[in-house]
């Protein structure tokens, strides 16, 4: 069975880097279903564009505040470029005004904040902290309040999702949830209960393939919520984390399925 693992990049337990990141790991489970594997040979360190090296700063501040012991923070960083970032080059990619505007939604923001006719996440995002609490809709652009909010909202998914397998599943469901809503995680673990070859504490290979969401493409997205919510997961914690690494002194882990 596939299993998202976050594995040291050294086989020389010796040195005290690679010593302190495999206790790290084996601490948290992480390596409970996966073997150690290095991160991908000459790799090198990425030139951040300038909306970067100013928000990702920031980013780190507000973790260290407000989720001080999370596991990966190149996750976090990951998911603010799937959020915002059209292409990397894009005028607001990593920008606190991007805008997502369509009949549907209205979302905001390096997290994308999101109003609907149904419910206002805006609204909603000023009782996860007392600092939220004055955060007027002319301020919704204030970048920090935008961090702050998506830490603390994956924060708290990440809280309800604690029948997960392990860390890194959870950390998936936990990122389908904010994307799809944690009703929708739930929803979509009760098909993957009814079925005789899915695990109903896995993402990876095993809910991800499950869910009563719409698989046509909705209007104005060119996707279905399905494949959007899917894609989601894969990038924050897959395709995106890596190029973030460096900057959070993560580039030892490697963000791999095996």
């Amino acid at each position: 069975m596939n299993s998202f693992c976050v594995l040291t990049a050294s086989m020389y337990l010796t040195t005290m880097k690679t010593l302190k990141l495999l206790l790290i790991v084996i601490a948290t489970g992480v390596l409970a279903t996966g073997a150690a594997r290095p991160n991908p040979v000459g790799q090198s360190r990425p030139t951040y564009t300038l909306n970067e090296q100013k928000y990702l700063p920031a980013l780190e501040r507000e973790l260290g505040i407000h989720w001080p012991d999370v596991l990966v923070r190149s996750y976090f960083a990951a998911q603010i470029r799937q959020e915002t970032c059209a292409s990397l080059t894009h005028r607001k990619c990593w920008s606190p005004e991007a805008e997502l505007k369509t009949s549907r939604e209205y979302g905001f923001g390096l997290g994308q904040l999101t109003v609907t006719p149904r419910f206002d996440n805006f609204r909603e995002a000023k009782k996860l902290h007392t600092s939220l609490s004055d955060w007027e809709w002319e301020n919704r652009y204030n970048a920090a309040y935008q961090l702050r909010t998506m830490i603390l909202m994956n924060r708290f998914n990440y809280g309800k999702v604690d029948w997960a397998y392990d860390h890194t599943e959870r950390f998936a469901f936990s990122f389908a949830a904010y994307n799809g809503g944690l009703g929708g995680v739930l929803s979509d673990r009760s098909v993957c209960r009814a079925s005789d070859i899915c695990d109903e504490s896995r993402w990876f290979g095993h809910v991800e393939r499950h869910s009563k969401k719409a698989k046509l493409a909705a209007s104005g997205y060119g996707k279905s919520f399905f494949d959007i919510n899917r894609e989601y997961v894969r990038r924050v914690m897959l395709e995106y984390p890596s190029r973030y690494s460096f900057y959070f002194g993560e580039q030892d882990l490697c963000f791999c399925l095996q």
